[in-house]
């Protein structure tokens, strides 16, 4: 069985229809973002070509802001000699850090009350960051 992230795409898509359609929404005034999340799990194949994707460009601006994203392994991977040229294009890098206990119950806090909740607190200052800590080992231990 062949893995989704390795295979290669089944609808083969013309570069000049796409560039075309790329330059008609710029004109237009909106931008294409291209997320892509668990590159980590991408086969080099794929990666290259994510990066001949980033060649859609007129002489003034991208047509297509690429944003990739994954786990530490991504940084890693793309560090192999095999992705040199993708590497290079990489305007901006970053690595996000672990929220901190409280920031974790903030989010979660707010997550809830956009969802509809609307009943009590659920943590209190003293037991957040136990239950927190305790779940964060639990789910990291998969």
């Amino acid at each position: 069985m062949q893995s989704y992230y390795s295979r290669p795409s089944v609808i083969p898509v013309s570069s000049c229809a796409t560039n075309q359609v790329l330059a008609r929404e710029l004109l237009a005034g909106r931008r294409l973002v291209l997320i892509i999340d668990e590159c980590q799990n991408l086969d080099n194949s794929v990666l290259e070509t994510v990066r001949l994707l980033s060649d859609f460009e007129t002489p003034q601006t991208k047509l297509m802001q690429i944003i990739l994203v994954g786990q530490t392994q991504l940084a890693e991977k793309l560090s192999s000699t095999n992705l040199t040229q993708l590497r290079q294009r990489i305007s901006i890098l970053c690595r996000l850090e672990p929220l901190a206990r409280q920031e974790i119950v903030g989010y979660i806090e707010h997550r809830l009350r956009r969802a509809g909740y609307a009943g009590p607190q659920l943590f209190t200052h003293q037991s957040s960051g136990k239950n927190l800590g305790a779940q964060r080992r639990h789910s990291t231990e998969h």
